[in-house]
């Protein structure tokens, strides 16, 4: 599945909305978002990192987040589960 959102403004708000569907695509192993340019901050993107958790069968994301106001905190939180692949 594909989505590109990118240089629509949607912020935190619109976010949630847009991607609250994404945690009922539990079956989807692939998935490309292109947020682009929307003036998502940290609540968006904790949002987002929760939404994309939920997808157990998720075998491949592809995000784009650039020019995007999500901040250290933001890109800290989204790079968290990263950190696990360490001890692999």
């Amino acid at each position: 599945m594909s989505l590109n959102l990118n240089e629509n403004s949607i912020g935190d708000f619109g976010a949630k909305h847009l991607l609250s569907p994404l945690v009922k695509l539990v079956n989807l192993s692939r998935i490309s978002l292109d947020l682009e340019g929307n003036a998502i901050q940290e609540e968006g993107a904790k949002f987002l990192l929760y939404s994309v958790s939920e997808m157990r069968n998720l075998l491949s994301l592809s995000l784009e987040m650039s020019m995007n106001k999500i901040g250290i905190d933001g890109a800290r939180f989204l790079l968290s589960p990263l950190s696990n692949l360490l001890n692999l």
